[in-house]
């Protein structure tokens, strides 16, 4: 401890008036003169080093204990020492209390604990929460609509605010005099605003709250310098402004802290924002005129009212609403996995999410990518024939077949194993099988199941070719790959095959050429080694190379898929 306790004693005592022995060795010979502490004993040691035999003197005075060290003066005293006059001396010792250290460490524990535990909602965020639910509504465009939560009614707590509004425009216009660029920015955005239908020009109502409006320059903003922003919180001649009579309304999202804490523990993240969140909420039509501003780009002509149709950035209650439509969009989204991001990685508008492994975070290009591909073949194919809703139901479900029949990697490393993974093992356990139909591309048609049939043939046609061609090596135009390695899979390109059927090999011997590129191989196939030219030929579109997603696929493979697979006497998955 950097200090025990103050100088002992207090103040000098006149050794002579206490009558010591002569022939006793004190341990302290200074004892009478004031300094400080300079050992610090325990109880353990204390009582070792003290004697039994002591030396009282009379009441009043202290007693001579002995000691290993020496005589100790021990004891109260009562002189009448003119340096001892300060009877209100007191020995002041420094205490260490365990009590006092809990207590701090309770206070530090609570003031770093993490709320789990929503606060309940007080009486005006209830009234916000019951208002959005029974007054938002979703329009034909799919935007929502939403009302301000007012506590008071408008036409009878807002007075005038034209004027108001009107001074501050006309002190706006001067600054627009001063510095043109600035107009300029200015005239461009309400032009984008009307542009986008976020305002209409009208003529002025017998009521409404006009919201004046000013510039503020952002210099270290990338995309845009200018931000308007509309002052809501501005007095009317009531002394009240449109804030005033609004409820802010609760917080619905997740703290910025605990969204910070779980995009950190993701291995791979994923951030962005909303585009203009405010205004991709409407504001209905009842409480526009509560949305009002002035404008004009010409000073010589007269001011122009003008309508906010959505949100604005300004108003109490805007927070709240833009977020709690968020919110809602979360509980009407039928995915798991996007409603809890929605739900649980926004603050406010800025996105703040991530996953555990690379190609997480792109599934939905990938979803995106396969809908394009079965747009791309169906229009060509389907044209402008008119189909009902049950013939296309069968249709799309033939072509989802057909496209998660493709071969994705082999079964097993055994060279003589022409078994794949596709996709269909990942939905039903097993590869997916087609009953075989005589060929309809080319026939009369008399049926409307004929009419289905050909076009499922003509997807499959079309769609086989392009995807083998697509894994096709081209070394030509391309950079050169690796050539194939004994024991990988490939898909032959055969002609007339019927929908859902591969023609699967495994490399067994390459023959390269003076340049090192292998053009011929020989081939695995269930009728036996066959020889082809490798433009014929093509590898699956997961290799040995992908060695993560590889092994992915095979532990996935392995855990679901029970069943074995029917290979008909031409090498074809059945």
């Amino acid at each position: 401890m950097p200090q025990i306790t103050g100088h002992i004693p207090n103040v000098p005592v006149d050794v002579t008036q206490l009558n010591l022995p002569e022939h006793i060795q004190l341990a302290d010979p200074n004892f009478y003169q004031p300094c400080e502490v300079d050992l610090l004993l325990g109880a353990e040691v204390f009582y070792e080093l003290m004697s039994p035999k002591q030396i009282k003197s009379r009441p009043g005075m202290p007693i001579l204990q002995e000691s290993k060290l020496g005589w100790i003066v021990v004891g109260p005293l009562t002189l009448n020492n003119c340096n001892l006059k300060h009877n209100g001396t007191q020995n002041k010792i420094h205490c260490n209390f365990t009590k006092e250290i809990h207590e701090n460490l309770t206070k530090f524990w609570a003031l770093e604990e993490v709320q789990s535990i929503k606060q309940p909602l007080c009486a005006n965020d209830e009234f916000c929460e019951q208002h959005f639910t029974n007054t938002t509504k979703r329009l034909d465009n799919g935007r929502f609509s939403v009302l301000m939560p007012l506590c008071e009614d408008p036409e009878t707590s807002l007075g005038d605010s034209y004027k108001m509004a009107e001074k501050r425009f006309i002190n706006l216009e001067k600054k627009f005099k001063k510095c043109p660029d600035l107009k300029q920015q200015y005239t461009n955005f309400i032009k984008e605003y009307e542009d986008l239908g976020h305002l209409t020009k009208i003529e002025r109502p017998t009521f409404g709250y006009m919201m004046p409006h000013h510039a503020v320059i952002r210099e270290s903003s990338e995309t845009s310098r200018l931000r308007v922003v509309f002052d809501a919180s501005a007095k009317s001649s009531s002394n009240k402004s449109l804030n005033d009579i609004q409820c802010i309304g609760p917080v619905v999202q997740d703290d910025l802290f605990s969204i910070l804490v779980r995009f950190r523990q993701h291995k791979y993240v994923l951030s962005g924002d909303i585009t203009k969140m405010y205004r991709q909420i409407s504001m209905d039509e009842s409480q526009r005129h509560l949305q009002l501003i002035l404008w004009r780009d010409d000073d010589s002509r007269p001011l122009d009212t003008l309508q906010l149709n959505t949100v604005t950035y300004g108003t109490a209650s805007a927070p709240y609403l833009s977020t709690r439509c968020l919110v809602q969009l979360a509980k009407e989204c039928r995915d798991p996995v996007i409603s809890e991001v929605i739900q649980k990685d926004f603050y406010v508008d800025d996105l703040l999410t991530g996953a555990s492994t690379e190609h997480e975070p792109t599934f939905g290009g990938l979803w995106e990518a396969g809908v394009k591909s079965a747009k791309h073949h169906l229009k060509r194919i389907i044209g402008n024939a008119s189909l009902t809703f049950e013939e296309l139901s069968t249709l799309f479900t033939q072509i989802e077949a057909i496209l998660n029949s493709r071969p994705l990697i082999p079964l097993s490393p055994d060279p003589n194993d022409l078994s794949p993974l596709t996709p269909g093992h990942f939905l039903i356990g097993r590869p997916l099988t087609s009953l075989p139909e005589p060929p309809c591309e080319n026939m009369k048609i008399r049926t409307r199941y004929q009419l289905i049939e050909q076009y499922r043939q003509s997807f499959w046609s079309r769609w086989s070719k392009e995807y083998l061609a697509e894994t096709q090596q081209r070394t030509k135009c391309r950079l050169k790959h690796e050539n194939l390695k004994p024991g990988d899979m490939v898909v032959f390109k055969e002609l007339n095959l019927p929908p859902m059927k591969w023609k699967l090999a495994r490399v067994q011997h390459m023959y390269p050429g003076s340049d090192g590129v292998c053009r011929v191989a020989d081939f695995i196939t269930y009728r036996g080694v066959e020889r082809r030219a490798l433009n014929k030929v093509c590898p699956l579109p997961v290799t040995a190379d992908d060695e993560d997603d590889a092994e992915t696929l095979k532990e996935i493979s392995t855990s679901s898929f029970q069943g074995g697979q029917n290979v008909n006497a031409d090498g074809n998955i059945l």
